[in-house]
């Protein structure tokens, strides 16, 4: 099972979901820029379970200078993405991997942490998710 094809599903997903910060794969070749807020996909890892069934981890990571932007517009885009992932049953997520040729079998939360470095503010959701394909 291919990351970059689950993170760019997962970049449609929150894009359709209504997620107006820019959204990028973590694989992305594309350069971001350091001046504005920005949400990146990452899944740094995928475990074969076993038959067709993986386990991905993806982070979501809103990233921000914090000399630029205010910390409510960071911590709004942070919140919309936690409600997004917590409703990923209506939210059309399963729609989404489809489309790259991926069936969801669930989506776990399974951390939340926020902290500064480098002059910027980062929040990172980790969510396990259950694929097939």
């Amino acid at each position: 099972m291919n990351n970059s094809v689950i993170e760019q599903g997962l970049v449609e997903w929150l894009r359709a979901a209504g997620v107006t910060a820019p959204i990028h794969a973590g694989t992305s070749a594309e350069v971001l820029s350091t001046e504005a807020l920005t949400v990146i996909v990452s899944v740094p890892e995928v475990q074969h379970v076993i038959g067709p069934l993986h386990k991905a981890t993806v982070h979501l990571i809103t990233s921000a200078p914090a000399n630029v932007t205010e910390i409510e517009d960071y911590r709004a885009v942070s919140a919309n993405l936690r409600t997004v992932a917590e409703t990923w049953q209506t939210t059309e997520l399963a729609t989404q991997l489809q489309s790259v040729g991926i069936q969801l079998g669930g989506v776990h939360i399974s951390d939340s942490s926020e902290r500064t470095e480098d002059n910027r503010w980062l929040h990172t959701l980790a969510l396990t998710v259950g694929l097939s394909g």
